[in-house]
């Protein structure tokens, strides 16, 4: 039975696939075990990860891969050193099932540490980070209301509640805050997305801001007058960029310039810009560009 491709998680030098039929697919380096295959061979072809069924998301770390079952079940694998794959060991061969956890719907996984939301809206997290000393097991984040979104990458974890309130601490351990820190928006915030060192984050009022993760918040008014549409309705993540739907349902797409920058947003009908604008790095190769553009459309349903 043929499926098709739902998601993409990028690593450090290995990819993650979730298929529509709920299996998960590996490629690329294997040096830490991050394809799951019980061995360090590396793969030009994706390869089906042994022991996973009914998977309904995908995290990839740098070095390390995590995987969500339709029944909250977390599995890990890859490179360990920090305890971010969630077992003991330096690494972890194949897909193990991580205890301790209640029911989890969402997972991220940073440089050092992986971040999970339960079912009941709890915030968990394991491996060594910004809230973590020292490298631990999953444990419970004590938050002052209950988280209804997570997100991150491998310098930022950033969590929404459900009264609107944006929070963030770093994924790797060398800068601890703990408790996390308060993002102050004026607005409630409805949304948030982020990708490639670059996060947006959609208020209730439909501003949109945004801002760079090595630097504080940089309202994202100040920085690109975003004349073609004042409204944003929704904001959504592709394995490459970021989907902006306005309230002329106009369709805006962003993608990412090294160094990061928050103002390459296109109209997606504007196909040959968004594979191919002009920047410091080359275009992208003509497989890349067809993997953005199924991961493109199939987000743009979802929007």
């Amino acid at each position: 039975m043929s499926s098709s491709i739902l998601a993409l998680s990028e690593g450090e030098n290995h990819t993650l696939a979730l298929t529509s039929n709920k299996h998960v697919l590996a490629v690329g380096q294997n040096s830490n075990f991050e394809l799951g295959m019980g061995n360090v061979n590396y793969s030009e072809k994706p390869l089906l990860v042994p022991l996973l069924n009914d998977i309904i998301a995908i995290a990839a770390g740098p070095n390390n891969s995590m995987a969500l079952s339709k029944k909250g079940e977390v599995f890990g694998w890859g490179n360990n050193q920090y305890g971010q794959t969630g077992k003991k060991g330096a690494a972890i061969p194949c897909p193990t099932p991580i205890q301790g956890l209640p029911p989890i719907k969402q997972i991220v996984a940073g440089s050092s540490a992986t971040l999970a939301l339960s079912d009941t809206g709890e915030l968990w997290i394991w491996g060594l980070s910004g809230l973590t000393k020292t490298i631990s097991a999953a444990q419970l984040v004590p938050m002052p209301e209950k988280i209804i979104g997570i997100s991150g990458s491998r310098v930022q974890f950033v969590v929404l509640t459900q009264k609107g309130q944006l929070f963030t601490f770093k994924t790797y351990p060398y800068e601890q805050n703990f408790p996390p820190k308060l993002i102050p928006f004026q607005e409630k915030i409805v949304a948030h997305v982020d990708i490639v060192g670059v996060h947006f984050a959609l208020d209730q009022k439909d501003n949109l801001h945004g801002w760079l993760e090595e630097k504080n918040i940089d309202f994202f008014n100040n920085e690109f007058n975003f004349q073609l549409t004042p409204h944003i309705k929704a904001i959504s993540p592709t394995s490459t960029g970021i989907l902006m739907k306005s309230s002329q349902n106009q369709i805006f797409y962003w993608t990412s310039d090294y160094p990061p920058s928050i103002r390459n947003i296109y109209l997606t009908a504007d196909l040959e810009k968004i594979l191919f604008h002009p920047s410091s790095r080359p275009s992208p190769e003509p497989e890349k560009a067809e993997t953005l553009l199924r991961s493109l459309f199939s987000s743009q349903i979802a929007l």
